[in-house]
């Protein structure tokens, strides 16, 4: 548990010391900051799948409904660790399927009009009837 503690506050000071986006020259410079974000956040989304509530829990396993949840955490974790290995490989059409698997989890967005639109909400949703 310190070991996740120390990741924790190396990914608060990292946040705390990263260089804004505007100061970027150059692409390059922004897809580096993008990959190391998505590194971290893969990070946290592996560590919120694999913790358990509590030590019963963590013992017998989770009840039915819990267990979805957290099997959708962790099919959501390998689709965008997957995101992130085609956006490091520069390869955008993959990444894009990877992306739009990760939109499209049933029930991962909440219930807005999608006028039509599988999952993604139209933003203007308020004239959709």
């Amino acid at each position: 548990m310190e070991y996740l503690f120390k990741n924790l506050a190396e990914i608060d000071k990292w946040i705390e010391d990263a260089p804004t986006p505007g100061s970027f020259q150059r692409n390059d410079d922004f897809m580096g900051l993008t990959v190391e974000l998505m590194n971290r956040a893969l990070y946290l989304l592996r560590i919120g799948a694999s913790l358990a509530p509590n030590e019963r829990v963590a013992n017998i396993g989770f009840s039915k409904q819990k267990a979805i949840v957290v099997g959708h955490l962790v099919r959501l974790a390998k689709l965008y660790e997957g995101l992130l290995i085609h956006i490091t490989k520069r390869q955008a059409e993959l990444a894009a399927i990877f992306a739009r698997l990760i939109f499209e989890t049933p029930d991962g967005l909440p219930k807005y009009p999608t006028c039509g639109h599988f999952k993604i909400p139209h933003p203007a949703r308020l004239i959709c009837h």
